[in-house]
């Protein structure tokens, strides 16, 4: 280390070696077809870049040939030496290689890579691991006390709880769009998420809230639905009609498809507007049901059920009705037929047996629907919104759409709900229907 004005062992024994090598003219290799080459390969670790198989770094000014085993053993030695300083270790293994003049025993470091050592920043990961706990439980706090917050101050009424979004700028006089589109009748759980279309609950709140507010003239309901239940489509007439009541001027626009349900809710509007190609009519009630009892039998299944009565399972998949069983759904078909078809001659002022001559579940267009007397005229939303202007003698009408920003405790619900319906990956529940009866103001294909 004096010699060679250094104060690092390594450095001095790499300088050794290279006087060795540089000051020798050293004849050709041995022989290297032994089991190894020679010189034996020093580890990559302590070879730098650019430096040969042997650990010498290239110079071309020094012929680089190889001569007497004192020198092979000595350029050897030093380089195992270096390794092993590199390595911190003293293991080694013995290694024979053949020369010109016959064997030599040597030893080489072991080249086996090391284990990895132990991570000295393992601290850095237990706080990221921390941090992200304390991250996951602040927020699940947060969201404890907005839905705690949400479910305190939501008001025990549906009314005035939807914002309004000007479609057209005006007067004081309002007149609101409420959509009706798609099944009648649908639960906040089946909208999803991100539906866009309005539940029932949804629905009948919007025509509560624009009945009870002074501001409001009139109420254009924008209609593109093939139907739906009995009951929701009768619960949306009847806020219709209220609302008519408390002085709300009423007008439909029809739009692609307003059949059936769509059709009957129409009937709280004193103008209805269509265009000449939409469908409408199906003017009716059904029940439908699904019976599987003949692939039961091919699979060899049979259902076993106990009832406390005759008609307990009244339309049970696993069988055919009986001739009592069709009476009792008749009768009930009729019921709420004899329903719409009331409503309808009130709505359009026609003569019932003209109604019931109308309503055999047959569907219209639009142009046949007005030559019906099921309609009053041809036109798109403008054109309703233009006769509630008028009826309601607003000259320039400030024209709003109900709406409400989606808080999170509703996101939370929804989603919640959502999980818990059953699992149908394959729509198998969808095309067998939901149990029970639905008695539907619905076209259906």
């Amino acid at each position: 280390c004096e010699q060679y004005s250094t104060s690092h062992p390594r450095g001095a024994i790499r300088s050794v070696m290279q006087q060795i090598m540089m000051h020798r003219r050293l004849a050709a290799p041995p022989d290297a077809s032994g089991p190894h080459d020679w010189p034996p390969p020093l580890p990559s670790a302590w070879r730098a870049p650019g430096t040969r198989a042997g650990g010498l770094r290239r110079r071309s000014r020094v012929p680089h040939r190889w001569g007497s085993d004192r020198v092979h053993a000595a350029s050897y030695v030093v380089g195992v030496m270096a390794a092993w300083y590199d390595r911190g270790t003293s293991d080694a293994r013995p290694i024979r290689f053949g020369t010109q003049r016959g064997p030599i025993m040597l030893t080489t470091p072991d080249t086996t890579p090391a284990a990895p050592a132990p991570r000295k920043r393992r601290w850095i990961i237990a706080i990221i691991i921390t941090l992200t706990l304390l991250v996951g439980c602040g927020t699940f706090a947060g969201c404890a006390v907005m839905l705690g917050t949400a479910a305190s101050a939501a008001p025990t009424s549906s009314a005035a709880t939807w914002q309004e979004e000007i479609v057209t700028s005006g007067g004081a006089g309002r007149i609101v769009i409420i959509p009706i589109v798609g099944e009648i009748g649908l639960g906040d759980d089946a909208i999803g998420v991100f539906g866009t279309q309005l539940s029932q609950r949804q629905l009948l709140s919007q025509i509560e809230q624009a009945a009870g507010d002074p501001d409001v003239r009139a109420i254009v309901i924008e209609i593109d639905s093939p139907g739906g239940g009995v009951v929701a489509s009768s619960q949306i007439h009847a806020e219709l009609r209220a609302a008519r009541d408390a002085g709300k001027r009423i007008v439909a626009s029809m739009g692609n498809t307003a059949a059936s349900g769509g059709y009957y809710v129409a009937m709280a509007a004193e103008q209805i507007y269509a265009h000449p190609a939409t469908i409408t009519g199906s003017l009716g009630v059904i029940i439908s049901a699904l019976n599987y009892e003949e692939a039961l039998e091919k699979l060899g299944l049979r259902q076993t059920v106990y009832k406390s009565g005759a008609m307990k399972d009244l339309l049970s998949p696993a069988r055919s009705s009986t001739s009592a069983e069709a009476e009792v759904i008749q009768s009930i078909v009729d019921e709420a037929y004899s329903d719409f078809v009331d409503v309808i001659a009130a709505g359009r002022g026609l003569p019932r047996d003209e109604v019931l001559r109308l309503a055999d579940g047959r569907i219209y267009t639009g142009r046949q629907a007005q030559q019906n007397g099921l309609i009053d005229g041809f036109g798109g939303l403008d054109d309703a919104i233009d006769t509630a202007a008028e009826l309601a003698s607003l000259e320039a009408p400030t024209v709003v759409r109900y709406y409400r920003p989606g808080s999170f405790r509703e996101l939370f619900t929804m989603v919640v709900a959502r999980q818990l319906q059953p699992a149908d990956p394959f729509g198998v529940r969808t095309w067998l229907g939901e149990p029970g009866i639905r008695l539907e103001y619905r076209m259906l294909p």
